[in-house]
């Protein structure tokens, strides 16, 4: 049996004349129609002008705002940040709101930081004021990226908080039945070293019942509700009417993630609130085209309208305590669309969908017949057949993207992230479509061949076998070899997805509606599809499954889009999924003769499309080729010299190290730097840019402390470092650490060979701190290895201007001042430890 012989079709009767690849391409294009329909419908609303108003949120007013935060990057510690900082505490004071700076020296895990937080309070107007765990907590960061100014990430942020303070110091008294806290934090970037200063030492801790925090990971569209903490239903249910872009899927997958922000400290405490970014233009994500004028208005709209309509909620409830019971699921279709409701519902929903298949099954044994082992392989076809897909795409992109910007890659890819995603969806839903497609005639060796070779295709260029490839297309091969009908395939399509769903249910069950609402959709289908009769024309079928593709397209459709916007830079495939599991769950709008031509056909467009982008240099004015270099004054290897460690190479770069540029032997500053250190000879600007300041550790005591030893170091550093971290040599057994007396637990073990132990503080003061080492039995430390990192070259340096296309390099070496030095440890006095 061949591909123009099929056997039985969808109405159970011999198929004699081929029906023709219209209908494959028709049904392909209904779900392209209806994803692309969705995508458009999620773009946030037009910005509206505010005519003034006061009681209103004001993009004009929020631009300014952002224009003032990210003139410049500034990080924490530096004098660019102070700026900020004091701007903002005199918007918030304009605004009446009480106004204080938190400095706090913050602690996290083999980390510190020094932090200045700009913490705000608007009281209630009721008896409510100074009422603990009765406060609404606005919360965003000021810091940015050494390299960034910040404009999104998360200038954006703070000037929607900024407007929420605003508009609710205007609003009616009787709307603010408990107290505002507005808290910009500091050090964020680091490791939310601001947010822990505030809830582990701040007064106003214990009065915040509700956190809304603002974050951005990109540059425009929708902003997303991507995480809720507990008891959170009431705040969800105050989104209806700012066009939210919420799904509680999006929760289920961040938590268990290791991404993390301000929000996460308030989770870790059981507060609820709501967390929102926005994720669209990857490509100014901490980088310095995170400007101004790269920031979409209407980005900045939407956040500004779920913030105030947020705020409001919460201020005037009669009660923001916890919500008693199990969390609620959440979606929103197409974007305008909003849907809150109890988990047990898409349980529900997802028992009748069962049923109803089931049912139609049965009913349809003698028309359609297909049996257990029929079904079965029908499965695991669709199964392998996805499998392949996937792997095909994984094969072919690392073939293709092997030597592509090295050390620029996900930069390179995020220039044409669109592009990307749509040549890997077409290649993997092509190689889907194909393979089902002939499945129905049975799959010949040529195919399995190909399939074999496209899985096989890191061997030709990295060395290695692709093995989850190659087994997949081997699957394939073997069970495919013989035909299956269309009944057994859309059979076994239904089973995959109803057992992946029950998994969801059960397992992650805020994911669970991205399956449960399209699979009800199509067991109502198949339910109602026996009452057209016997007569009833071809199109009937086709016509019956459009219900099925608009509502999986709408769902499916848009977690493709999230998904790809969040991590298809650095996992191709992730976004191409959902689209298999669309394609599977909308079979009976493709599947038909010509089916294989058609996949066949969209898979070596993917291909071409995905060769293609190779050749296209994505660099440009908007997206410019990151190229830095920095000073290194290296003590351990007798350096001092200009250095680089770009794997890409440009004219200006090799203008500024020139032919005098050799290799370092060795790396002791960036233990994650696997790349070779170009390093130039500073030679007559080492006098320019002056020596390196100093740093001296003496040792205060040591001291039992049961089968530890507690070791106490006095670092004295001669001036101020953006970064210090401190190595301990190999052999010795930290335990524990703290400085200033506050602990900052084990040290991590994120070091070199002979120094696999760091210690790591940011915005480090010049002047004296306490270092105290916890240490087993071994060796103690005669000496630590200390790296400092000062962001911004040294101004007697005088090198060119980057021209256009050419940007800093996106890593905290990238145009910085960095230090290398081992430090012996000076003896202890005698007499008293001061």
């Amino acid at each position: 049996m061949n591909e123009n012989q099929a056997g039985a079709g969808s109405d159970g009767k011999p198929r004699t004349q081929p029906t023709r690849w219209w209908r494959t391409l028709a049904g392909l294009a209904a779900i392209v129609a209806v994803v692309a329909v969705t995508w458009s419908l999620s773009s946030p609303p037009a910005v509206r002008g505010d005519g003034g108003a006061s009681h209103a949120f004001s993009v004009e007013r929020a631009m300014s705002h952002v224009r003032q935060i990210a003139r410049a990057p500034h990080p924490t510690g530096s004098a660019a940040n102070a700026k900020v900082r004091d701007y903002l505490v005199a918007q918030l004071r304009a605004s009446g709101l009480q106004v204080e700076v938190q400095r706090e020296l913050s602690t996290g895990q083999g980390s510190f930081a020094w932090v200045e937080n700009v913490v705000g309070v608007l009281p209630a107007t009721g008896a409510s004021a100074g009422k603990p765990r009765d406060a609404v907590l606005l919360m965003s960061h000021y810091d940015s990226i050494p390299w960034a100014p910040g404009a999104a990430d998360a200038g954006a942020g703070v000037a929607t908080v900024l407007e929420a303070a605003r508009v609710a110091a205007g609003s009616d008294r009787g709307e603010r039945k408990r107290d505002l806290i507005v808290l910009l934090s500091d050090g964020e970037e680091m490791g939310a070293f601001g947010a822990r200063a505030f809830f582990d030492r701040h007064a106003l801790a214990s009065r915040v019942a509700t956190v809304f925090n603002f974050e951005a990971r990109g540059s425009s569209g929708p902003v997303l509700m991507f995480q809720s903490g507990p008891g959170s239903a009431p705040l969800l249910r105050s989104l209806h009417g700012a066009a939210p872009v919420a799904n509680s899927y999006s929760d289920e997958i961040y938590k268990r993630m290791p991404n993390f922000t301000d929000f996460n400290v308030s989770l870790e405490r059981g507060l609820p609130g709501l967390n929102f970014a926005f994720i669209e233009g990857y490509s100014d994500y901490h980088s310095p085209t995170d400007t101004p004028d790269h920031l979409a208005p209407a980005t900045l709209q939407h956040m500004g309208d779920q913030a105030i309509g947020a705020m409001r909620a919460a201020l005037s409830a009669s009660s923001v305590a916890p919500a008693a019971g199990a969390e609620p699921a959440y979606m929103n279709f197409t974007g305008k669309a909003f849907f809150q409701y109890p988990r047990w519902l898409d349980q529900g929903a997802l028992a009748l969908a069962t049923l109803l298949l089931i049912v139609a099954a049965w009913r349809g044994r003698r028309s359609e017949p297909a049996g257990v082992l029929a079904t079965a392989r029908g499965v695991l076809a669709v199964l392998a057949a996805i499998a392949v897909s996937v792997s095909v795409v994984l094969s072919v992109s690392a073939f293709v993207r092997e030597d592509f910007w090295p050390g620029a890659m996900q930069r390179a890819v995020s220039a044409h992230q669109l592009e990307w995603f749509l040549a890997w969806t077409l290649l993997a839903g092509g190689v889907l479509v194909a393979i089902l497609g002939v499945a129905r005639g049975g799959l010949r060796w040529w195919w399995a061949l190909a399939l074999a070779l496209l899985a096989a295709l890191p061997m030709l260029r990295a060395g290695s076998v692709f093995i989850p490839g190659l087994v997949a297309a081997a699957l394939v091969a073997g069970l495919l070899y013989k035909p299956l009908t269309e009944t057994a395939l859309m059979r076994g399509g239904e089973a995959l997805l109803l057992v992946l769903a029950w998994v969801l249910a059960l397992a992650l069950p805020g994911a669970a509606n991205i399956l449960v609402w399209p699979l009800l959709a199509l067991a109502v289908v198949r339910v109602i599809a026996p009452l057209r009769g016997p007569a009833a024309p071809a199109w009937s079928s086709f016509a019956l499954a459009m219900p099925v593709v608009v509502v999986g397209g709408v769902i499916l459709g848009e977690l493709a889009m999230r998904l790809d916007q969040a991590l298809g830079v650095s996992v191709p495939v992730i976004g191409a999924v959902p689209v298999l599991l669309l394609c599977v769950l909308c079979m009976q709008a493709w599947l038909a003769q010509g089916a294989a031509r058609v996949g066949a056909a969209l898979a070596l467009s993917g291909l071409v499309a995905a060769v293609a982008l190779v050749f296209v240099n994505p660099f440009d004015t908007r997206h410019p080729l990151p190229s830095s270099v920095f000073v290194l004054n290296d003590r351990v290897q007798g350096v001092d010299c200009l250095a680089s460690i770009d794997a890409t190479d440009d004219a200006w770069k090799r203008s500024v190290l020139g032919d005098a540029a050799r290799a370092l032997p060795n790396n002791l500053y960036a233990p994650e730097v696997w790349r070779e250190t170009r390093c130039r000879p500073l030679g007559e600007r080492a006098a320019a840019i002056g020596a390196p300041a100093t740093t001296r550790i003496r040792v205060l005591g040591v001291e039992p402390q049961g089968e530890l030893r507690r070791m106490r170091l006095a670092l004295t550093a001669q001036a101020g470092h953006d970064v210090l971290d401190l190595y301990l040599p190999k052999g010795v057994d930290a335990r524990s650490a703290s400085v200033q007396n506050r602990s900052i637990h084990a040290p991590t073990a994120e070091g070199f060979e002979q120094w696999p132990v760091r210690i790591r503080g940011f915005a480090v003061p010049a002047g004296e701190l306490e270092l105290t080492l916890d240490i087993g039995p071994g060796p103690l430390p005669d000496a630590l290895l200390a790296v400092t990192i000062d962001h911004g070259l040294p101004a007697g340096l005088a090198l060119p201007a980057r021209p256009a296309g050419l940007m800093a390099q996106t890593h905290p070496y990238s145009d910085a001042r960095v230090g290398v030095a081992r430090i012996a440890l000076e003896a202890a006095q005698a007499g008293p430890s001061p």
